[in-house]
């Protein structure tokens, strides 16, 4: 008896081993049907300070196969020229500011429809390449339970950005540089036509917050026919500039809300950059940007500790 009991317990074991290998091969097989991903972008020739979309779709169109695991990482191919708006991801994805990425973790269904996300992305820097500058931003997807099985996966669309002129006079200044923790200070944005304009130009001011971490815009404080935008965490201005008329000023407030650790001695520098766009023809007005730097500092004092002793 002990001998059948025996041999009928290493039967069981052998079975139970090779449905796990059996569900083990299954699940290490990679997908029947052909994978999707494609990128495309709302706007291929976007001028300087316009905001564009892309999309990415992905996802397995056959039914037969079995769900995978992937991660889907798209980075910023051009930081110097273009700024990522974080608020604006969609479909499930993530902004890592670490990498400058967008970031979508999840698994594929077969069959299902693809999965979309969408983000917005700003041109924030001037060309001076007569024939424009060509960017491809790339994104990858890759099998993250079982590295390797899934081909590595790559969706492209380039976008070309040209130069442009100047034709008004745009500043920004703050009247606190050097601001506390908790401290109120106030932005001033002001701009007007450049002395040989004679044409009226309607525009869009946009003023993002430059650290939302540690600054928080206060919306009722906005003056000049300003507004308080959500969306972008920050001030926006949009109207007639008219030539030879007084120059416009939009002023809101800001508070300090908190700081990063081991700051250095002379303060967390915040750089707070302004931009203005043609939004009647877009590309006629020369991208036009306005900064002001302060540095944000703590309000706790360290003094050093003297030790003193006396010898026998």
């Amino acid at each position: 008896m002990k001998k059948i009991a025996f041999l009928s317990l290493a039967i069981g074991l052998i079975t139970v081993a090779l449905l796990m290998l059996t569900t083990a091969s299954a699940t290490l097989s990679a997908p029947e049907g052909p994978v999707v991903f494609t990128k495309e972008t709302s706007n291929p020739t976007p001028e300087l300070g316009e905001i564009y979309i892309y999309t990415l779709r992905f996802g397995i169109s056959s039914a037969g196969s079995l769900p995978i695991d992937v991660r889907v990482t798209d980075p910023n191919p051009n930081p110097a020229h273009l700024t990522i708006l974080p608020g604006s991801v969609t479909g499930g994805a993530s902004y890592d500011p670490n990498s400058d990425s967008i970031v979508w973790v999840g698994r594929l269904i077969p069959g299902s429809l693809p999965n979309a996300v969408t983000f917005r992305v700003w041109v924030t820097a001037p060309v001076d390449d007569p024939d424009g500058l060509v960017i491809t931003n790339t994104a990858s997807m890759v099998d993250t339970a079982h590295p390797g099985l899934l081909p590595l996966q790559q969706a492209s669309v380039p976008v070309t950005i040209f130069p442009t002129e100047s034709r008004v006079q745009f500043a920004k200044i703050a009247n606190n540089l050097t601001p506390k923790n908790g401290d109120r200070f106030t932005y001033t944005l002001i701009f007007s036509s450049s002395p040989t304009e004679n044409q009226p130009i309607h525009v869009k001011v946009m003023d993002p917050n430059p650290a939302p971490e540690y600054l928080q815009i206060v919306p009722t404080s906005v003056t000049g026919d300003g507004y308080y935008d959500p969306f972008l965490d920050g001030i926006v201005w949009e109207g007639t500039i008219v030539p030879g008329s007084l120059p416009i000023m939009v002023k809101f407030d800001v508070i300090v809300t908190g700081l990063p650790l081991n700051i250095p001695l002379n303060g967390y520098e915040v750089t707070n950059t302004a931009y203005m766009v043609d939004t009647a023809t877009p590309g006629s007005l020369p991208f036009q940007l306005a900064s002001v730097k302060v540095n944000l500092l703590s309000n706790k004092w360290y003094l050093p500790i003297v030790f003193s002793a006396t010898l026998p």
